[in-house]
């Protein structure tokens, strides 16, 4: 897919310069979201721990 888009970007701008641009935009977005999946994810770990301890306790 990303050879498709730089190919139309370029088409588009005679550029591959708003192509990077574009592709660094995504991965700065993709490691946020990855950054939130993972906060996400402890969060959730510790709430089932305090449940099952609750539960036992």
């Amino acid at each position: 897919m990303g050879v498709i888009v730089s190919g139309v970007i370029y088409d588009l701008t005679e550029s591959y310069r708003a192509a990077w641009i574009f592709f660094l935009c995504l991965f700065i977005f993709s490691m946020v979201c990855v950054l939130a999946a993972n906060s996400m994810k402890k969060k959730t770990i510790r709430r089932i721990k305090n449940i099952s301890d609750q539960k036992i306790g």
